[in-house]
This record gives C-alpha cells, structure tokens and sequence, in this order.
C-alpha cells in the first residue's frame, strides 16, 4: 500500500512540476516584457539627449565663427574712433581724388588704376550724393582701414566693407566674393533694396551690437550662392558716421559648421528665425522647403519663444529633432533622426529582453513535456 502511494505521489508530482515551470516560465517572460518597455524608453530618452547635445556642439561651432567677425568689427570700430582726429585735415580731404574719379553718369569710383578688387581696397560713392569734407576723410579713412584689416578677414573667404552714414557710399576690401563690386555697380544703385543695405542703415544708438542679414542672393552677382552679412554701427560720439560689414557665403559657414552626413546618423541643418532651412549636413544648399512643411511650422513656432534648446517628435513627419540658438543672428542648428532609426536603436535591448524570456519559455515547455512523458509511463505501469 505504502509503495503505491508513493508511486502516485511521484505522478503527481510529475504532472504538478512541468505546470510549475510553465506559469514561471510565463511570468519571467511578462516581467522581461516589462523590462524591455522600461529599457525601450531609456533607450528612447538617450537617443534624444544625444541628438540635443549635437545641436548644442554645431551650434557653440557656429558662434565662435561668427564671434570672430564681431571681434573683428568692434577692433576696426575702436580703430577709426582713434584715427579720426589725424583725418580731420585738408590732405586727408584731397586723398580722396587721388583715390576716387567721378564717372559720366555722375558717381564716384575708384581710380582705374587701383580698381581692381582682387589687389586693393575700392570704393564707389553713389551718384547724387552731395560731397562734404567729411564725407571725404571718411571715405579715405574707410580705405585705409580696409588696406590694413581686409586681408585678415578674407582669409575666411569673407571680406570687409564700410558703409557711409547717412550718405550712401560704400568702402570695401574684397579679392574673392564681388572683387569689380565699385567697378559695375549702377552709378544710381540704392544700398536700401538689398535686406543688408537696410539694416546698415537702420538708426542704432552708440555701442550697438552687430547684426546679421538673412542669407541671400546679392544682386551684385551670383557667383558666390547665397550670402549673409554681419553689420556692426559706427559712432563717434553720439553721432552715427557709418557701419562696418563683412559678407559670409553660405556654403562655406555651413562646412565649417555642419559635418557632412550629419553625426552618429542624424541629419543636421541650420534654420533661420521663421523656421525655414538654410542648409544641413546632407549638402550645402538648402533642403527643398516644401518636404516637411509641418516639421517647418512645428520648428518656426518653436524659434517664436526663443528657446536656447528644445526637443520634440513630429508625428506628421515621424522626426525626432533637437535645436539649440546660435546667439547673434539667433539661427538655429537642427538635429533630427527619422523614427524608425529611433525604434531601431531603442527596440534592441528589447530584442534581447524577449530573447531571454522566450528562451526561458521554450526551456520550460521542454522540461514540461519531459516531465509529463515520464508521468504517463508511471501511470501506464501502475496500471498494469
């Protein structure tokens, strides 16, 4: 009797173990299930810290290139504020022809002699314009300041140029951007229709921060692609006498900033305050405005607050994307990566969760099935 109830035991004991298993089997691969969602959105958040610190990184690259020029411009500012006394003489007024000839349609240019702009400073004072001895010295003054700081800036491919206040007259050391500029400008050319023109001449107070245009194609040519300008007021005293400026080719700020290809597979652009794209890291112009207009509009409300970083989803666009403000034009560098990379990356410690647990499943299922296999034959043999 005793043997039998053993037996028995056994067999049930045998029956009983493989559901054990089973249900333990069930709940590792539920809590695996867990634990993959948990790391899935670890994963998720990772992914979008480091598409926020690429942002931050292009977007400190992109003002230490443009703080070089401010620099630049606040050196030359306090430069002609000190030379101004030594220019306020006759000889300085009677450089200015030997500097300048006035044309037939009534403008002044540089001399034939020294108007190439690949060798030397040139200038042109628009037609009309009424010449004081003021004007004068500060037109040679302006020369002389781009013979001494012009080479230093074109070794960026930028240049360097003076805008007279509040005559229009333009002053300007340029080898490699618009070198015949003073040569073939219209002799009535008005400086207001280009968006740099008018920000050289919008009233500013004494000391005031450098500007910066949008980028654009100058009417000068087309040579260069699209150009922005930096523009920085000139004052002596309380009295505005001028601007300096300085004009950057898009292409080559955009190399210098963006790597090609974008970082770690995310693509990176450079957008403008209302949100439109200047160029990204895929190439140098600009991606075609209209492919994500809802990311555009999602991006252009954002730059509306003036936020220093920001991240988001588009769920229209199915992006990923981070800003950061570049200070002085306040652009904005933008990274974003498409979401199914961003499920691809994140889902990968979730494969292994499930991997795991549907191995344990498989093992326990297994053992089950040896376990009952056994149970039947004992039942068959006691039956017997």
């Amino acid at each position: 009797m005793t043997h039998l109830a053993d037996r028995a035991r056994r067999m049930l004991t045998g029956m009983t173990l493989p559901a054990v298993a089973l249900l333990g089997a069930l709940g590792l691969l539920l809590c695996g299930l867990l634990g993959g969602l948990l790391l899935y959105r670890q994963a998720e958040a990772r992914e979008t810290e480091r598409l926020a610190q690429q942002a931050v990184e292009r977007a400190r690259v992109a003002q230490q290139l443009l703080g070089h020029i401010v620099e630049l411009h606040h050196t030359v500012r306090d430069e002609f504020v000190r030379r101004w006394p030594d220019y306020r003489d006759d000889a300085s007024a009677r450089r200015f022809e030997r500097l300048l000839e006035k044309d037939a349609q009534g403008a002044w240019r540089s001399r034939a002699e020294i108007s190439d702009g690949r060798l030397h400073p040139t200038a042109w004072v628009r037609a009309g314009v009424v010449l004081t001895d003021e004007l004068r010295r500060r037109v040679v003054l302006f020369h002389d300041l781009c013979s001494r700081w012009g080479p230093g800036a074109t070794t960026r491919d930028d240049n360097l140029f003076f805008v007279g206040f509040p005559e229009q007259s333009n002053v300007g050391y340029d080898p490699f951007l618009y070198p015949n500029w003073s040569s073939e400008v219209a002799a009535d050319y008005d400086q207001f229709e280009a968006q740099w023109g008018r920000l050289a001449y919008r009233p500013a107070d004494p000391g005031a921060a450098t500007v910066w245009s949008n980028p654009e194609v100058d009417e000068a040519g087309a040579g260069p692609g699209p150009v922005f300008a930096a523009l920085t007021p000139i004052h002596l005293g309380e009295r505005r006498v001028g601007t300096i400026g300085s004009t950057v080719r898009v292409k080559g700020f955009v190399e210098r900033v963006l790597p090609r290809g974008g970082p770690h597979g995310a693509d990176a652009a450079i957008h403008v305050d209302d949100g439109r794209p200047l160029a990204s890291s895929a190439g140098a112009s600009a991606p075609d405005p209209g492919a994500s207009s809802a990311l555009r509009a999602s991006l252009a409300g954002l730059m509306a607050f003036r936020p220093d970083s920001a991240t988001g989803f588009s769920t229209s666009e199915d992006t990923l994307y981070a800003l950061a403000r570049i200070d002085g034009p306040d652009w904005y560098v933008v990274t974003t990566l498409p979401g199914a990379e961003l499920r691809a990356r994140a889902a990968k410690p979730v494969l292994w969760a499930l991997a795991i647990g549907s191995g344990a499943l498989l093992f326990a299922l297994g053992l089950g099935a040896l376990r009952l296999r056994a149970a039947k034959a004992t039942g068959t043999r006691l039956a017997a």
